[in-house]
């Protein structure tokens, strides 16, 4: 997924479960999902 790819950083790849990716409706929720994983703006 290219939002996998694109929020890789350092080495620490971020993974998006299929479920998750479900979820992912909106800019809002992607930005929630990845402040979940530790990535923020």
């Amino acid at each position: 997924m290219a939002l996998e790819e694109e929020f890789t950083v350092d080495g620490k790849e971020v993974e998006i479960s299929d479920e998750d990716a479900e979820a992912l409706n909106t800019v809002n929720d992607v930005l929630s999902f990845l402040k979940t994983k530790g990535i923020s703006d």
